[in-house]
């Protein structure tokens, strides 16, 4: 895969009511297929000073729909990572391309099975997620494989 980028299928909720009390997320069970069916639905709050991530998943397929605020997407392939010999990185690797991308409310993206990614927050911002797996307290890192894709000493600044 050339472009990660290409992998968060970026675009708007299915409908929105003109004076933006209703918003329809999803319309039918389309976009559930592709993923295997829809198991979980999480709200989160993200501020400034948090990251989301750092880490990718082998099975679960989320989708993410931001209701409020300003999200940075970072992605990175774990193999290029990993093949490098290092989980945390420090500092860009030949052949470890981080990509970057701004999603804004309004706009859902794809966060697919096998490429790392982190959430960065512009502020405070509230997103609903969509997943394929369920979430279990009794064992929170099922399916969660930590690989940094998100430093503040590699990305200080923002865009």
């Amino acid at each position: 895969m050339t472009n990660l980028i290409d992998t968060l299928n970026i675009r708007p909720a299915d409908n929105v009511v003109c004076d933006g009390n209703l918003i329809e997320v999803f319309r039918g069970e389309g976009e559930f297929k592709k993923i295997g069916g829809l198991k979980q639905i999480v709200f989160h709050t993200l501020t400034s000073k948090k990251v989301g991530g750092n880490h990718y998943h082998k099975e679960k397929f989320e989708i993410i729909y931001v209701i409020e605020g300003i999200i940075d997407v970072y992605l990175r392939d774990p193999i290029q990572v990993l093949k490098l010999g290092k989980k945390k990185i420090e500092g860009e690797k030949p052949g470890v391309i981080t990509y970057k991308q701004r999603v804004f409310q309004g706009q859902k993206f794809n966060l697919v099975p096998g490429i790392a990614h982190a959430l960065h927050s512009q502020g405070k911002s509230k997103i609903m997620e969509f997943t394929n797996l369920t979430f279990n307290p009794e064992n929170q890192k099922n399916d969660v494989y930590d690989c940094e894709v998100f430093n503040k000493q590699l990305f200080p600044t923002r865009f």
